[in-house]
């Protein structure tokens, strides 16, 4: 893990006929970064998800990944560690060649926070 206990996994199950991968986090609203990353109203830097979403993928995979691309990211909302405490990721994942396409949805209840979609490469 990057950040050491910013976030913990609860659920992170993958569907090998969909392809889909479901994770869930809880997130440690006292971690350091969100004191900084605003001390007034803390919200998790987009760096981080995109982390937690790479690390999801290596824990089903079993493999190390660098990032290769991110195609898009939209933040449509903030997360705030106070009011939304546990987070999931709704994944997609297909490996084409030496890629693998990753689209992911980033949500909490009915608050879609992010939406994803990212080239990773095996780190070797």
């Amino acid at each position: 893990m990057l950040i050491e206990n910013l976030y913990k996994i609860k659920h992170n199950n993958f569907d090998d006929n969909t392809r889909r991968i479901n994770t869930i986090i809880s997130l440690n609203s006292d971690n350091e970064i969100f004191k900084g990353h605003f001390p007034q109203v803390p919200v998790l830097p987009g760096v981080c998800i995109l982390q937690i979403l790479k690390e999801s993928i290596e824990l089903i995979n079993d493999k190390k990944y660098n990032l290769e691309k991110v195609v898009e990211m939209k933040f449509l909302n903030m997360i705030n560690p106070l009011s939304s405490p546990e987070i999931h990721f709704e994944t997609k994942i297909e490996e084409l060649n030496n890629v693998t396409n990753v689209s992911s949805t980033v949500f909490f209840e009915n608050i879609i926070f992010s939406k994803i979609r990212i080239y990773l490469i095996l780190n070797k």
